[in-house]
């Protein structure tokens, strides 16, 4: 296989379907070093479908940016940072386009499969608009969340109208920020935390609320809480996400591992740009791929 070629294909199909560009909009593609190659195969996808040159840029965090569509192919750090970030947030209020690439251009699936995945996860998150309120269970643990209030959003790689974000080529999960200091309960962290790695004998997250009470599981655990400890509110409950891919069964220890087809996670921190009303230099996901998710005593399947 030319992987190449195939990254190039994949490349035109995030421009012209899950984008939507238009041949008058003004494109931005931000990297890092590591994503270069990957910047550099957007760029060249554009010019050969007749669109203007993009501006490729290095990421810095003092830039600003006045394009209609923005590109960003940075770490997953950067992804987690910028994905809640006043930047991000700006471009969007001004009816801007942003997405994220998150997983190699070649794995771009066919147009058919992120139309189905985008349907899927609107559908839950419709859904999901009348509940007043949540309980996640995992392994005997379990989560209360009151979510009334709070919409529910759908993120997917289909970022066509203006200020959409996504994540691409093929995320999906449904986000909510729950109402602040109403969360109780654990949460069973059985699969990742992104940027930290996989407890590999789970940990355990007490919620007293909407805040975290205590985090039971040695190094991973140490790690998290020092984390966390850099702000007050990133001890906050901030967000639940449910994810929403059929073609993604399997974790891989990275970031799209949130858009496993029936995974949970929740998030710590920042919550301000989903609807919430936390401010953190933090946001921390914590996945779990055994949790059963239940609304006014039924559960929910998804």
């Amino acid at each position: 296989m030319d992987i190449a070629r195939t990254a190039l294909e994949g490349a035109k199909v995030i421009i012209t379907y899950c984008l939507g560009v238009e041949k008058e909009e003004k494109s931005l593609i931000v990297y890092d070093e590591p994503n270069q190659e990957k910047a550099r195969i957007i760029k060249k996808a554009f010019e050969l479908l007749g669109y203007p040159s993009p501006t490729l840029s290095p990421y810095n965090r003092l830039q600003t940016i006045e394009h209609d569509v923005v590109i960003f192919c940075v770490s997953e750090r950067l992804t987690l940072a910028l994905g809640h970030s006043d930047l991000k947030h700006e471009v969007c209020s001004r009816g801007g386009r942003v997405g994220f690439v998150t997983q190699p251009l070649e794995n771009t699936p066919s147009v058919q499969e992120i139309e189905r995945i985008a349907k899927r996860t609107k559908f839950l998150a419709e859904k999901l608009e009348k509940a007043e309120g949540l309980t996640i269970s995992t392994r005997g643990h379990s989560l209360r969340l009151y979510t009334k209030g709070r919409k529910p959003i759908a993120i997917t790689s289909l970022i066509r109208n203006a200020g959409e974000w996504g994540a691409l080529p093929d995320y999906a999960e449904v986000a909510i920020a729950p109402v602040e200091h109403e969360s109780f309960g654990e949460f069973y962290v059985d699969c990742l935390i992104v940027g930290l790695g996989k407890p590999e004998n789970g940990l355990l997250i007490t919620f007293e609320n909407g805040r975290v009470a205590s985090l039971k599981n040695g190094e991973i655990g140490r790690a998290l809480k020092r984390l966390i400890s850099s702000d007050d509110d990133a001890h906050e409950l901030a967000e639940v996400g449910f994810g929403t891919n059929h073609l993604r069964r399997t974790p891989k220890g990275e970031f799209d591992d949130k858009k496993i087809l029936g995974s949970v996670h929740i998030a710590l921190g920042d919550n301000h740009t989903i609807g919430g009303i936390l401010r953190s230099k933090v946001h921390v996901d914590c996945l779990s791929i055994n949790s059963e998710v239940w609304v006014s005593g039924k559960r929910v399947f998804f």
